[in-house]
């Protein structure tokens, strides 16, 4: 392993005295901001058209006489791990999307059949997690049912996330993400939410576990739910959504329209008021959305 290293190194320092990319090799000034990026050109460089294994040489700036730039401290920066595992990660993705492709086995694990090294654990969280959150009140059963769904690559832990079962078990989920939209009038005005991303493996995973039968309680308690969840096309959709959000907070403060409000019951230990007003924001957002994107199309 030492020798094939000190092999590469070399090979990589003839490259950059070449001052020049090449069919099989790539160099980047820093690490990668954006996870879709890194993956486009791994599959660029994985698919070259030599017989040479594909280089993304970080650390490079070719605009600079390509001198060597030292990105030791580089916050977006990855270990061999890490990116075996995000690699894994996207590919467990384009797995989830063939729910039909997986099966169960006795212990309780799912895996791929086509590739088994790919498992699904759903271990439920019992007494340790038993707080709200104000999407629960969509439901005719309001009762928390948390859930880790826990993804293996082989014996790796590649991602833990949540899960939960909606309306006392009639629709399981993965957790959305948390979103807060900062309000710049105001330091201590935010604005907190859920969200999926459609690219993101939590959006996989909320996916993968819909059943087919429509007009089912499954399908009611889902609606339910995404009623009160914002669904990004993607990364920047989201970050321009906010800024609009932030641009327009006189709308934002108006009336909602589109929707309606459930019933909340005092809970012991809770600010109900709270909940009431994350789920009046979460219907405002998704209202703000349709009209954000109709914008965005002229």
């Amino acid at each position: 392993m030492t020798m094939y290293k000190g092999r590469l190194a070399d090979k990589i320092a003839d490259l950059i005295l070449l001052k020049q990319e090449g069919e099989y090799w790539d160099f980047k000034k820093e690490w990668y901001s954006n996870k879709a990026d890194l993956l486009h050109d791994i599959i660029c460089m994985s698919n070259n058209l030599t017989t040479e294994d594909g280089l993304i040489i970080i650390g490079v700036d070719e605009f600079d006489g390509f001198s060597i730039i030292d990105i030791t401290n580089d916050n977006n920066r990855m270990s061999t791990q890490n990116i075996v595992d995000f690699l894994a990660l996207e590919k467990c993705k384009v797995y989830l999307a063939n729910k039909s492709e997986w099966e169960d086995s006795e212990n309780g694990i799912s895996y791929y059949k086509y590739s088994p090294e790919f498992t699904i654990q759903i271990i439920s969280a019992g007494d340790e997690r038993t707080g709200y959150e104000f999407y629960l009140f969509s439901q005719v059963d309001s009762t928390p049912l948390w859930y880790d769904i826990n993804l293996f690559y082989q014996s790796t832990l590649i991602l833990t996330t949540g899960g939960v079962a909606l309306d006392g078990g009639r629709c399981f989920t993965s957790t959305p993400l948390y979103g807060c939209i900062q309000l710049e009038r105001c330091r201590n005005d935010e604005i907190f939410y859920k969200y999926f991303i459609k690219d993101s493996i939590e959006y996989a995973l909320h996916n993968f576990y819909i059943n087919d039968e429509k007009l089912s309680d499954e399908y009611f308690a889902r609606k339910r739910f995404l009623e009160c969840v914002v669904i990004y096309n993607s990364e920047s959709e989201k970050r321009n959504f906010e800024n609009y959000i932030i641009e327009n907070i006189e709308e934002f403060n108006n009336p909602v329209t589109e929707g309606y409000m459930p019933h909340f019951e005092n809970l012991p230990g809770y600010d109900i008021t709270e909940f009431e007003k994350r789920y009046r924001n979460a219907l405002k957002l998704n209202e703000m959305l349709m009209d954000f994107r109709k914008i965005m199309v002229i």
